[in-house]
């Protein structure tokens, strides 16, 4: 079952969209999670966003895990309140 921490070394410099696998039982927070599919650019990570939240799939979230180094892709503002409230048991 991997952990954030697992997911963002194995997968450099993309976008990566998951999924909660587990949940804690009190406080609702994912502790592992699924990589559904990894992006490189903004704009294949919003279709592939759209693609799961119409097949059903309402807790995908994308998280970005550029390098520091240069500019960043960035996503819109809804995408990262909603990995925000995922991570945080919100929803």
């Amino acid at each position: 079952m991997p952990t954030l921490k697992q997911i963002t070394k194995a997968h450099p410099n993309c976008f990566i969209l998951i999924a909660p696998k587990l949940r804690d039982a009190i406080s609702n927070k994912p502790k592992s999670f699924k990589v559904l599919q990894t992006t490189l650019t903004t704009d294949s990570c919003e279709k592939a966003l759209a693609y799961y939240e119409a097949n059903g799939f309402g807790n995908v979230v994308a998280l970005s895990n550029f390098s520091a180094r240069g500019r960043a892709p960035e996503l819109d503002a809804r995408h990262v309140a909603k990995l925000f409230r995922v991570l945080y048991g919100r929803e």
